[in-house]
């Protein structure tokens, strides 16, 4: 998915891979904002959409749940793993 959207956008993988990246929120939000993120989120939305129209995918993360929420046949689902405390609990 990360290539497609690449390709598409004419972005580097590099960079499409860190856009969900942790960072202050301040700075995300600027980042987020600018013309060059928002075509690589573009970019990634097409791809993930052409995926899940060309058959059968497993699309983890990068908001494809959201993306695909009015997709004629979609399966979505979480995992979480427990966190272990000091205790062992």
């Amino acid at each position: 998915m990360i290539a497609v959207a690449a390709h598409e956008s004419g972005l580097t993988q590099e960079f499409i891979s860190n856009l969900n990246s942790d960072e202050n929120a301040v700075m995300r939000d600027l980042y987020l904002g600018s013309n060059v993120v928002q075509e690589a989120i573009t970019a990634q939305d097409r791809a993930i959409r052409k995926l899940a129209d060309a058959g059968s995918c497993v699309i983890v993360g990068r908001s494809a749940d959201y993306v695909l929420r009015n997709h004629k046949i979609l399966c979505g689902f979480s995992l979480r793993r427990r966190r272990h405390t000091a205790s062992g609990k």
